[in-house]
């Protein structure tokens, strides 16, 4: 943003250095690659989108710059439609460019977003809005602009972006924490912690499931991975006979340091602990499951006996109940 350029890290974080540090790049903030290969960056400081070859050697320019429809833009987005989409911060708009040609902005939304930022739209061509002065993240449909998520802990939305696990991401800039939204209940996904988060804005997934901020200082916050109990096989033939748990992460995710740790429901006290080893496999999607044998399973007639997965920091991470009365 400050530097005037944009800068190259390969898949495991090595910096190589700078992409291109060109003359017309003015507080770079949000970019995104098109399907032509070129990359498309918000000029926040010149009012204007900048299209720029693959290996960098042109620059072209989007909008016209100063002021107009497009004024201070920051987040942007190409929509099902081939359009690209941008919001406008300073002046509460959403506007648009045809995805071909460029040329001016056609104004999309004029009232109902208040301090806009990064945008992404879903599968079903929705687009989600980090409606930072609302505090919200905004969905439109293509009509309709609804406010979709808010949460206590969400304080100056500015980033967002949809995790592998089809879940919502929003950064909340002004207490230095990432939420997350399942579509019915938001919490807390990270906080500042000790030298962590400050004043998060931008987010984004790596290939390998971990998530990118942008901010005012350099995270170092420890992401918890998405692990949990996908299946429970006890009394399969009415015997205890081919017991097991299965455990479904994302591709690539080392249970070492993990177990599952079995509860009597008659007196609340733990009867095994079985840890867990294994790196998951990519069966789908970058998911996968390991399956671990255990007998026997307990399954008492009248008291609920339960399963906590603790991760290797000693952390229960999920617990399930089940029989009982």
């Amino acid at each position: 943003y400050h530097s005037g350029n944009i800068v190259k890290f390969a898949a495991d974080g090595s910096y190589l250095g700078v992409f291109t540090a060109d003359a017309q790049l003015n507080k770079p903030v949000d970019m995104v690659w098109g399907s032509d290969g070129h990359l498309y960056v918000t000029n926040y400081g010149a009012d204007n989108i900048l299209r720029i070859a693959p290996d960098a050697s042109t620059v072209s320019v989007w909008g016209t710059s100063g002021g107009g429809t497009l004024n201070g833009p920051t987040g942007l987005a190409f929509g099902p439609d081939g359009d690209l989409y941008v919001t406008s911060w300073d002046n509460d708009r959403l506007v648009k460019f045809d995805g071909a040609s460029g040329g001016a902005p056609t104004l999309v939304l004029g009232s109902g977003l208040n301090k806009p930022e990064q945008i992404e739209f879903d599968a079903a061509g929705n687009l989600y809005i980090a409606n930072g002065g609302n505090n919200e993240v905004a969905k439109w449909d293509g009509a309709v602009l609804t406010s979709y998520f808010t949460h206590p802990d969400l304080s100056l939305a500015t980033g967002l972006t949809f995790g592998p696990d089809g879940q919502l991401y929003v950064a909340s800039y002004n207490n230095d924490k990432i939420l997350r939204y399942d579509g019915s209940t938001g919490e807390v996904f990270a906080d500042d912690g000790p030298g962590g988060l400050d004043q998060p804005e931008y987010l984004t997934f790596t290939p390998d499931h971990q998530v990118t901020v942008t901010g005012n200082q350099p995270p170092s916050i420890s992401v918890p991975t998405k692990v949990f109990i996908n299946e429970l096989h006890y009394d399969n033939t009415g015997a205890d006979v081919g017991e097991a748990v299965e455990v479904m992460a994302p591709a690539g995710t080392d249970l070492a340091g993990w177990s599952l740790v079995f509860y009597s429901g008659a007196d609340g006290l733990a009867y095994h602990t079985e840890a867990l080893a294994g790196i998951i496999p990519d069966q789908a999607d970058n998911f996968g499951t390991l399956a671990f044998a255990i007998a026997p399973i307990q399954n008492a007639a009248t008291a609920a006996d339960g399963i906590a997965l603790v991760n290797a920091s000693a952390d229960v991470v999920q617990f399930i109940s089940y029989e009982g009365t």
